[in-house]
C-alpha cells in the first residue's frame, strides 16, 4: 500500500479554491486524517506500509508526522519511507531536523536518493536502519506524449523553479557567452526579466514538458554562483537526485551537471551528458562534443535509461 504527497486526486477544483484563500492546508489535513482512520482499519493485523518523505501531508508539522506514525506502529505497521528531501542536509535550521530523525527511526526501511545520501545515512543513524539508495527517480509520462527532438547546439535547458531564492546563480547567466539559456517554470514575480541571451519559454505541468522542451541541453545546477555550486541549495546537491534529471532524461535531453554533485556518477556511469565545475566551462566542453558523441548521448538516454520511466496506463 503506497501513500502520495496528497490523499485526494479528485479535489482539485476545491483545491484551487482554497488556494485562493490561503487554506488549501485544511483540505490536506482534513484528508490525511481521514486517510489514517481507514489506513489503521486496514492494518488492524499489521502489514506493510510505504510513505513518501516529506510527509504524509503537506501541512503537518513534523510532531504530527511522529504521532500519526506512532500510532500505525502499535497496529504492528512496517513503515518504509521513499525519501525526496532531508531537512538535515538542506540545512533549513528551521527546528524539524530532530522530529525527522524521530520519524526515520520509526521506520522499518528507508529508499535513499543514491549512493552519497546512503553514505550520510549510515554515518548519522546509530540504529543500522535497512537504507537503500534509489540511484534516479522514475518520472510520471503519459505514454502518448511527443518528446521534442534535439539537436547538438548551444541552447542550454533550464527547467523547475525559477524564485532567485532556490537559484539566484541564474540572474548572472548573461555573463557566459557563446550559449543561449532557455527557462522554462513559473516566475517568481510577473516582471521578474533575465539580461542578455535568457529567455523566458513559459511555465507548463510536469507531464507536458518533455513535449515542449526546446534545446540541446539540459542543466543541473544550484546555488547564487555560476562559478560552483554553493550555498545551502548548492551544497544540498551532494546528496540529492534532482527531479530535473529525471524530467531530461524523459525528454531525450543530454545533460550538464556540476562535477561534485551527486548526479555526476550517474551522468558518467550511463553516458548521458558531461560534467562541469563551472558555468564558464559550458562554452568550450560543448564546442568539443562532436555530433557523433552528442547522438550517442541520445542513443545511450533512450536504450540505457528507459528503465527509469513510469508510463501511465
Amino acid at each position: 500500500f503506497v501513500i502520495g504527497r496528497y490523499c485526494v486526486n479528485d479535489a482539485r477544483f476545491v483545491r484551487r479554491v482554497l488556494n485562493k484563500f490561503r487554506l488549501a492546508w485544511l483540505l490536506d489535513r482534513f484528508t490525511w486524517k481521514l486517510e489514517l482512520l481507514q489506513l489503521c482499519r486496514m492494518f488492524s493485523n499489521g502489514g506493510e506500509l510505504l510513505i513518501q518523505h516529506p510527509c504524509m501531508c503537506r501541512y503537518l508539522h513534523m510532531e504530527a508526522v511522529v504521532k500519526d506514525l506512532r500510532r500505525l506502529k502499535r497496529h504492528k505497521v512496517r513503515i518504509t519511507l521513499l525519501v525526496h528531501d532531508v531537512s538535515q542536509l538542506r540545512r533549513l535550521n528551521d527546528g524539524s531536523e530532530n522530529s525527522e530523525g524521530r520519524i526515520f527511526d520509526l521506520a522499518d526501511k528507508v529508499i535513499v536518493h543514491n549512493e552519497n545520501m546512503l553514505r550520510w545515512f549510515n554515518e548519522t543513524d546509530p540504529l543500522g536502519h535497512y537504507v537503500v539508495p534509489l540511484e534516479i527517480f522514475d518520472y510520471l509520462l503519459d505514454e502518448k506524449c511527443h518528446v521534442v527532438e534535439h539537436k547538438p547546439g548551444r541552447e542550454i535547458v533550464i527547467a523547475g523553479g525559477l524564485s532567485p531564492v532556490l537559484g539566484s546563480f541564474m540572474a548572472d547567466l548573461w555573463k557566459i557567452s557563446g550559449v543561449k539559456w532557455k527557462l522554462y517554470g513559473p516566475k517568481a514575480a510577473p516582471d521578474q526579466t533575465w539580461a542578455g541571451e535568457v529567455h523566458h519559454c513559459g511555465s507548463f505541468p510536469p507531464d507536458e514538458l518533455p513535449s515542449v522542451l526546446s534545446g540541446s541541453w539540459g542543466l543541473v545546477w544550484s546555488g547564487s554562483s555560476i562559478d560552483t555550486c554553493t550555498g545551502p541549495s548548492g551544497e544540498y546537491l551532494r546528496y540529492i537526485n534532482s527531479h530535473k534529471l529525471s524530467l531530461y532524461i524523459v525528454s531525450h535531453l543530454p545533460v550538464i551537471v556540476w562535477k561534485e554533485s551527486a548526479v555526476a556518477a550517474f551522468v558518467r556511469e550511463y553516458e548521458v551528458g558531461v560534467c562541469v565545475g563551472s558555468l564558464h566551462e559550458i562554452p568550450e566542453v560543448i564546442a568539443k562534443i562532436s555530433n557523433e558523441q552528442y547522438e550517442r548521448f541520445i542513443s545511450k538516454i533512450i536504450s540505457d535509461t528507459t528503465v527509469f520511466v513510469d508510463y501511465r496506463n
